[in-house]
């Protein structure tokens, strides 16, 4: 039976902290507010929306820039260099037709497509088989690798200029190709990452929600580090090198984090890395929280895993490297100041508050939830106004008042917990996304130095000494 006095005391306590939350918060002086702000304003402002505006104006006004490109265009198509298409696939069965169809549908004409089944055992074998010929060629392992294998295979058996790799789940814009090559116009350039879109983002909230983080993050984000010079990876899912400098390098680390791991040797050698914002590909993010939750622990021990650990002397003995660049010191103090001092100082100033100071919850919830989407708007607009397809976009809008409690809270405590679980437990070590026959015999990162003995799994040793 339910007992309505109880639920009338009930109601009325929940209206009244509301009522006394909403006075604290009218209460407040310009003081109180700055008081409560102030981190937003000296770490999340200038990192998001000053430097999404810097890269509207920068690509409204780089007109230098846009008639090199444009130059180079017309060379590209005039004699085009061979574009080799490395797909590594596990279990694709579901994806790897629309991968491959929207490859060939690309308008950049010299491409050659090579898909690496590594060891799946569903249909993904048998898919690849009635696709091959013409520019698409097909390697079978004998048993899963991991992806850093499927890529080594494939680099090994290519014969392209340029070397793209994706996911065997990404599908890509008729341009994609072509618009990735044009950052190499700059010759300082070896890398290029593409711009990656939510294809599955009407799934549900959480896709949606992933979707406006793809359009800040790598949309915007990667337009003003790129520019900065500061950009920290090109993603598996979409990325181009020089296949020079692949082969400097040594190919992929057979280990956790190798997309990170390939950036930072690439930055190492002195080279710039860059993004193309109209090379678009679209590609399936996770739609239930768990799979989110597991997803981004494996990202973010990934910083751990090699700018930290691999990469250590980037942080204090950067000055005495070779090839040493300011910016490569910038962009790893970035990522330690902010996605992990700042990071962790907000998931304890929320615990602090949950546990010992409930009173101020709810007032800081309101003063926190209306600055943050003032920013998030900005910070959309400025996506809005560069954007390629502004229908697509559009209706994000109306997730942005609860956009700050997922990447602010709930991204923020995940990668927290990710970092600290590498830091403890070496948890990427154990990772699901690398075969774990293949980490037990691979040595674990302590060594500081990765041009020492750079590629002990290489890919030679397998298939012989085959020359580039």
């Amino acid at each position: 039976m339910i007992d309505f006095a109880f639920l009338q005391s009930l109601i009325n306590e929940v209206v009244n902290y509301w009522r006394e939350s909403i006075r604290t918060v009218f209460s407040l002086t310009p003081g109180d507010f700055l008081n409560i702000i102030w981190p937003t304003l000296l770490f999340d402002f200038p990192r998001y929306n000053l430097a999404s505006w810097v890269a509207v104006f920068a690509e409204i006004f780089d007109k230098r820039g846009l008639r090199r490109k444009e130059a180079f265009k017309r060379r590209l198509l005039a004699n085009p260099p061979l574009v080799s298409v490395l797909i590594p696939a596990y279990n694709e069965g579901e994806h790897i037709f629309a991968t491959i169809a929207s490859l060939k549908r690309q308008s950049y004409p010299n491409i050659e497509i090579i898909v690496v089944n590594d060891g799946s055992i569903d249909n993904t074998g048998r898919i690849i088989d009635l696709l091959k010929g013409d520019n698409v060629r097909v390697v079978h392992a004998s048993s899963n690798q991991g992806k850093a294998f499927a890529h080594n295979m494939g680099y090994y058996l290519c014969n392209g200029e340029y070397i793209m790799v994706c996911d065997g789940d990404t599908v890509f814009d008729r341009d994609a190709v072509l618009e990735v090559l044009l950052p190499f116009s700059d010759s300082r350039v070896r890398a290029v990452a593409g711009n990656l879109q939510v294809k599955n983002e009407k799934a549900n909230l959480l896709t949606r929600l992933q979707a406006l983080e793809y359009l800040f993050s790598i949309d915007m984000g990667r337009r003003f580090s790129a520019r900065a010079d500061i950009l920290p990876i090109i993603s598996g899912a979409f990325g181009m090198f020089r296949a020079d400098v692949v082969k400097k390098v040594g190919g992929w680390s057979v280990s956790p984090g190798d997309d990170s791991d390939m950036t930072t040797c690439v930055r190492k050698l002195g080279h710039r890395v860059d993004f193309a914002p109209r090379a678009i590909a679209y590609t399936d993010v996770p739609t239930n929280i768990r799979s989110l939750i597991r997803q981004r622990l494996r990202w973010s021990r990934s910083p751990v895993t090699v700018r930290l650990r691999k990469h250590g002397e980037l942080l204090f003995r950067q000055i005495a490297w070779k090839n040493f660049r300011l910016k490569n010191l910038l962009s790893i103090w970035n990522l330690v100041l902010y996605r992990f001092i700042f990071g962790c100082g907000v998931v304890v100033m929320f615990i602090y508050i949950t546990i010992f100071s409930t009173d101020l919850l709810l007032p800081l919830f309101i003063v926190i939830s209306a600055f943050y989407t003032s920013f998030d708007m900005l910070h959309f607009a400025a996506a809005f106004i560069l954007s390629r397809d502004r229908r697509k976009i559009l209706p994000l809008v109306i997730y942005i008042p609860i956009f700050w409690l997922y990447m602010g809270i709930f991204m923020k405590t995940i990668t927290v917990l990710g970092f600290f679980d590498e830091i403890l437990f070496r948890g990427s070590y154990s990772n699901y996304y690398v075969p774990r026959r293949v980490l037990r015999v691979k040595p674990r990162w302590g060594m500081r130095d990765p041009f020492k003995n750079i590629r002990p799994e290489s890919i030679e040793k397998l298939i012989g000494k085959t020359a580039k």
